[in-house]
C-alpha cells in the first residue's frame, strides 16, 4: 500500500474591528494663543481624550466620535508643530498625528486708524494674531539720538478666536515730537510685531487766528491740527531789547473734532501787552508751534496822552477794522481840539465811540462827528441823557457802566477811504492837567 499525506488548507479571514479612523482634518490651520481649532475624522471615540500641538495640551471644548473642538490656552514659540490626538479608548490606542499641520503665528499689524496725530489721541490697530489675553503696545523711535521705548496705554484688545482677525486701541503717550515704530507685544515671551508700521507723533499747527487782532479781554479762536485733547497753552510773544518775551493767555476752550481731527482754542487777549505784532504760540506735549506775526494788539481805549504821542509822532493808531490818524491844536486859552480822522478799506463800516472821565472832571469836553456818508449819529452832554437815547443809537454792543460825558454811534456807507472826523475839543478847568480823560472807539464791520 503506497502511503500518501492529504493537506487541509483553511482560510482564515482576520477581520478588523469597526475602530479604522479616517484621516482627521484640523481647521484653521494657524493661530495664536486663543485660536480655537476644530478636527473632523471619525471613531475619535466618545470619552474625551487629548489633544496637542507639539508637546502642549489644549483645552476641550467639545468631543465626541467626529468632531472635536478645542482651544489653545497656553503659550507656543511662533513655528510649525503636528497636532497629536490621543483617543481615551479603547485603552492603549495609538496616538494619530498629523505632521506639521499647524503653524502658531506672531503677532501681525496690518494698518493704523492713523497714522499721525498728538499725544493722547486714540488709535486703532488692525492685524492677526494678537492673541485673546492683553498684551502690550509700545512705540520705539529715536529722541535725541537715543532710543527710546514707551508703553502705551491699552483701551481695548481683541481677537476672533476662529479667523484671529484682531483689533487694539491705544492711547498715543506723551513723546516728543517724531516718527516712531508701533509695536505689539502680545505676551512678552514671543517675538513682537516687525512689521514698519510708523506713527508720526506731531506738534501742534496753527493754520489761523480769528479775528487776527484784539484788544485787552478780547476772545480769539486758533484754527490748527494736532493741539491733542489735553489742554496745553497759548501764548503771544513779542521781541524788546532783544529778547522774546512770552505772555501766557487764558484759554477758555480747547477741543478736538472726533472725525476731521481738525483742532479748535478759544483764549483771552491779556492785559498788560503793549499795542503791535505778536507771535502766536501754541504748545503740548509733543512741542509746539510759533506762527510769526500773525496777531495784532490794538487799542480801544486811550489817554489823552496816548493821543498825544500818536499824534506827535505821525502814528496811525490800528483799532482793528478802522485806523485812527490824529491831530491836536492847542489855542491860546489851552483850549485842546482834538481831531480823529478814520480810515478804513472796508466797505460798510460802523463803530461805537464815547469820552468819559473816570472822577469828577477837571475838564469839559465837546463831542462832534462830521462826515459826507453819516447815516446815523447821536450824542449826548451826560450819563442820564446817554442812558435814554441810547436804545436809540445804532451800537452793535452798547458800553455798560461807563459815566458818559458823550455818546456817539454811527454806521457809515463808506464810498472812499476817509470816513469822516471825530472831533473833541477839551477845556481846562482852573489850568490843571487832564489826567482822567478816555477816549473808546469800538468799530465793527457790516
Amino acid at each position: 500500500m503506497k502511503r500518501g499525506f492529504s493537506f487541509l488548507i483553511l482560510s482564515i479571514v482576520i477581520v478588523l474591528s469597526s475602530t479604522a479612523i479616517c484621516y482627521p482634518f484640523c481647521y484653521p490651520s494657524e493661530g495664536t494663543m486663543g485660536t480655537e481649532l476644530i478636527i473632523t475624522g471619525t471613531n475619535f471615540g466618545v470619552k474625551t481624550g487629548k489633544v496637542l500641538i507639539g508637546n502642549t495640551d489644549l483645552k476641550i471644548l467639545e468631543w465626541n466620535n467626529e468632531n472635536i473642538h478645542a482651544v489653545l490656552v497656553k503659550l507656543i514659540n511662533p513655528g510649525i508643530y503636528d497636532v497629536i490626538i490621543q483617543p481615551h479608548a479603547p485603552k492603549g490606542a495609538p496616538q494619530i498625528i498629523e505632521w506639521q499641520a499647524f503653524t502658531i503665528k506672531g503677532p501681525e499689524i496690518n494698518s493704523l486708524s492713523r497714522t499721525e496725530g498728538p499725544a493722547y489721541d486714540y488709535v486703532t490697530i488692525q492685524g492677526k494674531f494678537f492673541g485673546t489675553k492683553k498684551g502690550k503696545v509700545y512705540m520705539e523711535g529715536g529722541e535725541d539720538g537715543s532710543l527710546v521705548k514707551k508703553n502705551c496705554k491699552v483701551v481695548s484688545w481683541m481677537m476672533d478666536s476662529e479667523t484671529a482677525e484682531s483689533e487694539i486701541v491705544f492711547v498715543v503717550p506723551r513723546l516728543v515730537s517724531e516718527i516712531y515704530d508701533v509695536v505689539v507685544d502680545p505676551y512678552g515671551t514671543i517675538p513682537e510685531t516687525e512689521e514698519d508700521i510708523f506713527f508720526a507723533l506731531e506738534a501742534p499747527k496753527i493754520i489761523s487766528a480769528v479775528p487776527n487782532f484784539g484788544s485787552v479781554g478780547d476772545q480769539i479762536t486758533i484754527y490748527g491740527r494736532f493741539f491733542g485733547i489735553k489742554k496745553g497753552k497759548v501764548y503771544l510773544s513779542y521781541e524788546a531789547d532783544g529778547k522774546k518775551i512770552k505772555k501766557i493767555c487764558s484759554v477758555i476752550s480747547w477741543t478736538v473734532d472726533s472725525i476731521t481731527k481738525e483742532s479748535k482754542i478759544l483764549f483771552t487777549v491779556p492785559r498788560g501787552l503793549p499795542p503791535g505784532e505778536y507771535d502766536l504760540i501754541v504748545t503740548n506735549s509733543a512741542g509746539m508751534d510759533t506762527y510769526p506775526d500773525i496777531f495784532t494788539i490794538i487799542i480801544r481805549k486811550f489817554s489823552l496822552q496816548d493821543l498825544k504821542r500818536a499824534a506827535h509822532n505821525n502814528q496811525l493808531i490800528d483799532t482793528g477794522n478802522v485806523f485812527l490818524k490824529i491831530e491836536i491844536s492847542t489855542d491860546k486859552t489851552g483850549r485842546q481840539t482834538i481831531y480823529l480822522d478814520l480810515i478804513s478799506e472796508l466797505p460798510i463800516i460802523g463803530f461805537n465811540s464815547c469820552i468819559f472821565f473816570d472822577k469828577n472832571p477837571l475838564a469839559q469836553a465837546e463831542f462832534a462827528y462830521k462826515s459826507d456818508d453819516l447815516w446815523y449819529a447821536m450824542s449826548a452832554y451826560n450819563t442820564a441823557v446817554a442812558e435814554e437815547i441810547a436804545e436809540s443809537i445804532p451800537l452793535k454792543k452798547p458800553f455798560e457802566n461807563i459815566p458818559y460825558s458823550w455818546l456817539l454811534g454811527a454806521m457809515l456807507n463808506n464810498s472812499q477811504t476817509n470816513l469822516g472826523t471825530i472831533i473833541i475839543t477839551i477845556e481846562k478847568k482852573k489850568k490843571k492837567n487832564i489826567n482822567n480823560f478816555w477816549f473808546i472807539f469800538e468799530p465793527y464791520a457790516l
